[in-house]
């Protein structure tokens, strides 16, 4: 090879691994009269900058956050309702002399489609691109669970209003996410108290799941069943009994609902005690 030749391949690596490689600007400095050199061998006018995004950007005091969630569906955290709150609440940083003086925010806003495939998708690209310093969402479960393990060998900080399931209390496996809402485990706290004030004693549970269709995953009726349950097993060393679970999918007309409720009220009668049914439907959820 002749000699500009293997000097131009020579600058082609040392700029893919400036561009490939966030940390590789602080080696840059102490070597920058190598990389002259190999540009000036190759091109006079050459110059290698190895700067990464995410540096360039903290140079300038400019934040970005990248916001993953859905464009559409009746989702309470689609993007119609979260872009004014989010903005809103940047003017109010921007209004605070003493809070993040001299600094710019920037949303990146992402369509997660609260997909299990689109919302790591967003998040990956704004990660490979260097583009985002923490992110807002997913807030989809299925959506946010890869998301937020990649983000704690990221070092990105993540936020959601989601993330309610209980899978989520795994602090080790979800370092980097916090959760701006009260979990489901919390509601199965509650209802413990509840319990426990009125001595009752067997629980009834009876949740919507996708059981005509089980390729759309667990419900959210079906994990804050999941949480209330585990709770009150772990919390009351299995004192009390959960022994009469019903799933019914809602898109079933011909499930019987007056016959399982009937069924729960005899269960629960049947024992002698003062008991508690608990009936989760996507409706009663909406309003929790």
């Amino acid at each position: 090879m002749e000699s500009g030749g293997w000097k131009s391949v020579l600058l082609w690596v040392v700029l893919c691994v400036c561009a490939r490689s966030p940390h590789v600007h602080s080696q840059a400095r102490t070597t920058a009269g190598s990389a002259s050199a190999v540009s000036t061998l190759s091109n006079p006018s050459y110059s290698v900058n190895c700067e990464s995004p995410a540096d360039k950007r903290h140079r300038e005091n400019l934040i970005r956050i990248g916001v993953i969630l859905p464009f559409t569906g009746s989702y309470p955290w689609r993007i119609q309702l979260t872009r004014p709150a989010l903005e809103y609440a940047r003017d109010k940083v921007y209004s605070k002399a003493n809070l993040l003086n001299n600094f710019t925010i920037e949303f990146d806003y992402r369509d997660s489609r609260c997909s299990e495939t689109n919302g790591p998708l967003e998040a990956i690209d704004m990660y490979t691109k260097k583009s985002a310093d923490v992110f807002l969402g997913p807030a989809c479960d299925y959506a946010i669970a890869p998301v937020a393990r990649f983000t704690s060998t990221w070092g990105i900080p993540i936020v959601s209003a989601g993330a309610l399931v209980k899978a989520f209390d795994k602090k080790d496996e979800y370092r980097l996410l916090t959760r701006v809402m009260g979990s489901y485990k919390k509601v199965g706290e509650f209802i413990i108290s509840v319990m426990k004030k009125f001595k009752w004693k067997e629980v009834g549970l009876l949740l919507n799941d996708n059981i005509l269709d089980p390729s759309k995953g667990k419900t959210e009726c079906w994990f804050t069943m999941e949480a209330i349950f585990l709770t009150i097993k772990n919390q009351t060393n299995n004192a009390l009994e959960m022994t009469n679970v019903i799933a019914f999918d809602e898109n079933d007309i011909g499930h019987d609902f007056e016959g399982n409720l009937k069924k729960l009220s005899t269960f629960s009668r049947g024992k002698g005690y003062i008991n508690f049914c608990f009936m989760m439907t996507r409706a009663i959820q909406t309003n929790f």
